[in-house]
């Protein structure tokens, strides 16, 4: 499972993103400062082990998101609370991945990094979508949110799953830095409306017991 080095031009690029980038504005700033960082990162060792690890994770959280499921699962028998928050859980996962797929990335139109720039490093599948926001970086938001609403022992955890997974998209070279960002703040703005009553349930769960 090597990495596959592409070198490609920008002819693929969209309207949409040269106008963006030719702009002498903030935007065009953030962009440069984004494609920086993901060259920095992509351009890291890429050893045969760190790449298996980062592709299993992209396929562990990539939608419906059995990773966090089975987190969820396996915390959701202690109480009713924790089984309806599984529940949010599976919903959350489910609307933050159809609007970052369905809605986002074909209103927003970025093109992946290996389609505008050169010598990236791409390892494993090259998705044929568009780039904005990540989808896995949106699941992972929106999981790791929920799954510490229905198991705060979890958080750090959660998180870190979370970060790794961003991290992972950029090192893979199918994500920019800004996709990734633009994920988590759409996942987590999911779970807090999703799972809104979560911890109304386990205050109402304590005061049974």
């Amino acid at each position: 499972m090597g990495p596959d080095t592409r070198d490609r031009g920008r002819s693929g690029t969209s309207v949409k993103a040269r106008i963006l980038v030719n702009a002498d504005c903030p935007v065009s700033a953030l962009l440069s400062l984004d494609a920086s960082l993901f060259y920095w990162i992509n351009a890291l060792p890429h050893p045969a082990l760190l790449n298996a690890f980062f592709v299993w994770l992209s396929r562990a959280t990539a939608f419906p998101g059995t990773l966090w499921i089975l987190l969820g699962l396996v915390v959701a028998w202690r109480s009713g609370a924790r089984r309806r928050g599984l529940v949010r859980l599976v919903w959350a996962l489910t609307l933050a991945s159809i609007l970052s797929t369905y809605v986002f990335k074909p209103l927003l139109d970025r093109p992946r990094p290996f389609r505008t720039t050169t010598a990236v490093t791409v390892v494993g599948f090259a998705p044929g979508d568009n780039s904005f926001p990540s989808g896995h970086a949106t699941s992972a938001a929106a999981g790791a949110y929920a799954l510490t609403l229905i198991a705060p022992e979890l958080r750090a955890a959660s998180w870190v799953v979370a970060a790794l997974v961003g991290l992972g998209r950029v090192y893979l070279g199918v994500h920019y830095p800004l996709d990734v960002a633009g994920g988590w703040l759409l996942g987590v703005f999911v779970a807090v409306f999703v799972t809104a009553g979560v911890r109304c349930d386990r205050r109402e769960d304590r005061r049974k017991s």
